[in-house]
């Protein structure tokens, strides 16, 4: 890495730093909603180590770490969560089914809400964030910080360190909307495995009229068409096969004429009080109402796969209702679901090598997050799963490439000894003799992405550039 990139040169590997790890006992409160900072807008626009153990199994250096020896079941979580009352957990439709999707364990579908901020009971924790080849308080790391804590709620994210300590297994999470992060942590469930509908953002604000700001996050299934409302998308003509792609461009084309004129004369005044407080961001350019657009066939495709699983007699109907927009769980029929902590892959060993989860050992690592209050995994690693379909293929490659450099979104990178880093996903390449690894997000200084969606990372980059320049 190069001063002109403004990050010190010859800085060790990650793995080789040591960082305090606080050696008092550790008392786990549970999290209230995260508070991290705003990052980027929908539109894209700026808006208002200590080492753990080398080999699984071995001892931990970590002072709560106490591995279980038991060699057979029953094994005992990782972690113990910190709810007053107990979670609820459910056999989800891929229970120890055999397939692709085959679950080993149980999901939490609802948990405790909890009674207080583990920010402040674990201070030295979160201060600790981010790759420690950085001081504490340098733009580099409170750049590293924002960006964690705007992935993952804080009692997950504590959560999973606890897990990591005790197991002496890395552990790489996929990062979760901030607008989740309230719904997670006042105890409503998050996305069960069983749906492939995405969780709302603030753009949907714009194409679904039954959504309010306070919905932001939750998953929803809508036809985004005009009139598509919940009671009124029956009355609308089907969509046209996808696989026709002129005739799925004009449907999609006129389809969005007729709604761009229905958020300009109806959306924008119902959202103008949201919009000039600055909450939500309108769409004027013609880039904004393409992304906008973007989202509207994404949606309507989303719809046109999805809906009749939906439907009485569909392979959805006996686990969940539609509420509105809103995917309910029949066990949880008066709230949301929340984008949950999608579990990218493990690592043990040495910094940033996968392993895939076969063995006993990693398997309770996985389910003692399926068990964990607030973190609640409900399934394993993106990474580990082995598709049999085309398809299937197509979509683990599209997940796995976007959280790969220069332009993909940094992975939470959780390591025994508490510490917890952004990282990207590096796939094996033959003709460069690469890897398939996770590296630093600051072993990649060409990718800047990241560090433009918080405070601090666009405070680095202008003084980057303002050093570069003089």
């Amino acid at each position: 890495m190069s001063n002109s990139q403004g990050v010190k040169p010859q800085i060790p590997s990650p793995s080789a730093q040591q960082a305090p790890v606080n050696t008092e006992p550790t008392r786990t409160v549970p999290a209230t909603p995260s508070s991290g900072p705003s990052g980027k807008d929908a539109f894209d626009k700026q808006a208002l180590v200590n080492k753990g153990k080398e080999l699984l199994g071995g001892a931990s250096n970590h002072p709560n770490a106490q591995r279980q020896e038991q060699p057979t079941p029953p094994r005992r979580g990782f972690y113990s969560s910190p709810a007053s009352e107990p979670s609820k957990s459910r056999e989800n439709k891929f229970f120890k089914d055999g397939s692709e999707n085959e679950n080993i364990h149980t999901v939490i579908y609802q948990s405790s809400a909890p009674a207080n901020s583990i920010g402040w009971s674990q201070r030295e924790f979160f201060a600790g964030l981010g790759d420690p080849r950085h001081e504490v308080n340098s733009l580099e790391r409170n750049a590293e910080q924002e960006y964690l804590l705007r992935n993952i709620p804080k009692g997950a994210l504590h959560e999973a360190a606890e897990i990591a300590n005790t197991s002496g297994v890395g552990i790489a999470v996929r990062g979760t909307g901030p607008l989740a992060h309230m719904g997670i942590e006042s105890g409503s469930p998050t996305k069960a495995q069983e749906f492939k509908n995405k969780t709302s953002k603030e753009m949907d604000l714009w194409l679904c009229d039954e959504m309010t700001f306070g919905d932001v996050g939750a998953v929803v299934h809508y036809d985004p068409r005009q009139g598509g409302t919940s009671k009124g998308a029956s009355a609308l003509p089907p969509p046209p096969s996808r696989e026709n792609k002129a005739e799925w461009n004009q449907f999609v084309n006129d389809a969005w004429n007729a709604k761009r004129a229905h958020i300009e004369q109806e959306r924008k005044p119902a959202l103008k009080r949201l919009s000039e407080a600055g909450k939500i961001s309108e769409p004027t350019t013609e880039k904004q109402w393409e992304q906008l657009k973007g989202l509207f066939e994404n949606r309507l495709g989303e719809f046109h796969d999805e809906d009749s699983h939906y439907q009485e007699g569909g392979p959805y109907a006996k686990h969940v209702t539609l509420q509105g927009p809103f995917i309910h769980l029949k066990e949880r029929p008066n709230d949301h679901m929340y984008g949950d902590h999608d579990l990218f892959a493990f690592t043990t060993q040495k910094f940033g090598q996968l392993t895939l989860d076969n063995t006993p050992e990693l398997r309770d690592v996985q389910k003692s997050l399926q068990d964990a209050n607030t973190f609640q995994a409900q399934h394993g690693g993106i990474w580990n799963w082995q598709p049999h379909e085309e398809s299937h293929e197509n979509i683990k490659a599209k997940i796995m490439g976007a959280h790969s450099p220069p332009a993909g979104e940094p992975l939470i990178y959780i390591q025994p000894g508490n510490v917890v880093t952004a990282a990207f996903y590096v796939p094996a390449d033959k003709l460069t003799h690469t890897e398939e690894k996770l590296v630093s997000v600051w072993d990649c200084p060409q990718a800047t992405a990241w560090l433009e969606a918080t405070p601090s990372g666009t405070e680095l980059l202008t003084e980057r550039s303002r050093n570069s320049d003089s």
